[in-house]
């Protein structure tokens, strides 16, 4: 091997002799034409002009190859003498490798509020902040006109006022017809009573007028009446009883209710008098209804039986009939009229409640209150901490219920929308830390996934996922700036690394590195080497080599000591 490289090292000396000793034959040419001495003749003989001659450009453009030859020759020698490599060498370091999927967005706020009107209708008054002033949360930011809401307000307070005039006085109204009646139910003067009382009174004195002379003629003609119309009027008697038994307690039953209602005084006791009572006068009044339907029967059988027997007694029995009738039909409206006086003075007692709830002033209170706190809601306050962004209205502008009066941002929290392919989703989550660099601060701020969608977008045949990164702004971040996002991939801590450059692959796919080898560590040996992950300049090894070792980079220069890569 040592005889070899000193054929070599021989004809590469030999080499170099030659060129130098043709550079030297050129320079001393060119120093020979410039001391050739001009020809004299005299003082009057013409100057002898030296031989015109073509320039040597070819021998120019040879002249410096052959120097960059001799210098690389000369480097080459010394190179060879020292038994140094020229190849670039590489050590084998620990050093971090994290690798990002990274993504592009826009920064933009992630609390943005609008201020809407709690009032709509009303003119817009003035703005109290300008465009990029700070606010708190309850600053006044700007008032509406009040004017109209106050109109409103001094209209219903003067409404209200009347109505509870007018209702007292209707009050009072309705409270004298109650009394002025139940005091009339209460002393008999009750002029529906009255005439009901004097209609039993004119009926009974008929029936007893009638009774007598109809007793006397059957004193005369009682033999001579069949068995059939005697049976008839005995069933009539009988139902007469009954009816003229249940027209009086049905008239003591509703006089009954009539006091008891006139001694209640709303309690509870009081009021179970009056049902009880109630329930007796309808009671009552369930006799006397099936009492008539016995009497009308009876005497619906006593004219069939009477038809082919009139004679005087059965006339006397008619006009006996037709009293009775008219005494029991007395009776009967005379229960009517009770009734009826019940019925109005229960009437009179719900008109008191009605002119008593026509006071409430409940409803006109309410509305009093909403629009004092629209008074109040004209005063319009920031919702939240921020920076007024935009203002909308103008003065004599008018409030709607869609448009708002200005826009409250908050630049303490930023976001940047992004699109996470779904070869690069797989890992990323809710919180998943995130590098937020913004070019144009040269800043790198720490945020997270605060969103992530969970149905891909497809564009383009292309699935990405819409996801939000946040992070704390400081007062640099503008809304609107670019960013780069970069979600960490792989963070491996002082792990062994080579440059990227160094790391070769063979046509199997496997990679090798020439590592530094020979006798003086300055031969590329081909060496075998397993890799983990890369962040674009440096790359893991995992195996094949160990921390210190030399690599060298072959694609620079030639070695000293051999130019070819020995296989280790």
């Amino acid at each position: 091997m040592d005889s070899k490289q000193d054929k070599e090292i021989d004809k590469t000396i030999e080499a170099a002799d030659t060129n130098q000793e043709a550079l030297n034959d050129e320079v001393e040419e060119l120093i020979t034409d410039k001391k050739k001495p001009e020809a004299v003749a005299g003082d009057n003989a013409e100057p002898v002009l030296p031989k015109s001659r073509k320039p040597k450009k070819k021998k120019k453009w040879i002249k410096w190859i052959v120097i960059a030859a001799i210098v690389g020759a000369v480097v080459f020698f010394f190179v060879i003498r020292s038994g140094q490599s020229v190849y670039p060498e590489e050590t084998v370091t620990k050093r971090d490798i994290v690798t990002y999927h990274s993504f592009t967005g826009t920064i933009k706020p992630v609390t943005e509020q609008n201020v809407l009107p709690d009032v709509v209708g009303v003119k817009f008054s003035k703005f109290d902040v300008e465009e990029g002033d700070e606010v708190k949360k309850g600053d006044v930011i700007a008032e509406l006109d009040q004017k109209s809401i106050q109109d409103q307000i001094d209209q219903l307070k003067a409404t209200m006022g009347a109505s509870q005039t007018s209702g007292d006085i209707s009050v009072r109204q309705a409270n004298k017809t109650y009394s002025d009646y139940k005091n009339d139910i209460d002393n008999g003067t009750n002029q529906s009573i009255l005439s009901a009382t004097q209609a039993i009174d004119t009926a009974f004195a008929s029936l007893v007028a009638a009774q007598q002379a109809y007793n006397q003629e059957v004193n005369l003609n009682n033999k001579q009446l069949s068995s059939t119309i005697q049976t008839s009027m005995n069933a009539i008697d009988t139902a007469y009883q009954g009816v003229r038994s249940a027209e009086l307690t049905a008239s003591y039953k509703y006089s009954e209710l009539d006091k008891t209602k006139s001694r209640s005084d709303g309690s509870t006791a009081s009021k179970d008098a009056v049902d009880t009572s109630q329930y007796g006068a309808d009671s009552a009044g369930l006799s006397l209804d099936s009492a008539w339907l016995s009497y009308n029967q009876a005497v619906s059988s006593y004219n069939g039986a009477k038809i082919n027997e009139e004679n005087s007694l059965t006339q006397k029995y008619d006009s006996l009939v037709q009293a009775e009738i008219a005494y029991l039909n007395s009776l009967d409206s005379y229960n009517a009229a009770l009734q009826s006086v019940d019925q109005q003075l229960s009437t009179y007692a719900l008109s008191i409640e009605s002119a008593q709830a026509a006071t409430n002033q409940d409803a006109n209170t309410v509305k009093l209150a909403q629009l004092e706190e629209q008074i109040d809601d004209c005063t319009v306050r920031a919702p939240m901490d921020g920076t007024v962004t935009v203002i909308s209205l103008k003065e004599g502008d008018v409030t709607t219920s869609a448009g708002s009066l200005a826009t409250v941002t908050s630049f303490d929290k930023m976001q940047v929308s992004i699109k996470i392919g779904e070869y690069d989703i797989k890992g990323v989550e809710k919180g998943t830390p995130v590098s937020i660099t913004v070019d144009a601060l040269d800043k790198t701020y720490d945020g997270s996934i605060s969103k992530i969608s969970r149905v891909a977008t497809v564009d383009n045949g292309v699935s990405y996922f819409t996801s939000d990164v946040e992070f704390d702004a400081d007062e640099d971040v503008r809304s609107g700036m670019s960013v780069e996002a970069k979600i960490t991939v792989e963070d491996k801590k002082q792990v062994l690394t080579l440059p990227v450059s160094l790391i070769l692959t063979n046509d199997d796919g496997t990679t090798y590195v020439n590592a530094a080898g020979g006798p003086k560590g300055t031969t590329p040996t081909k060496t075998a080497v397993e890799v983990g992950a890369s962040d674009g300049m440096y790359t893991e090894i995992t195996s094949g080599l160990k921390e210190g070792d030399k690599v060298l980079d072959t694609s620079f220069g030639v070695s000293g000591t051999q130019a070819a890569v020995t296989v280790g």
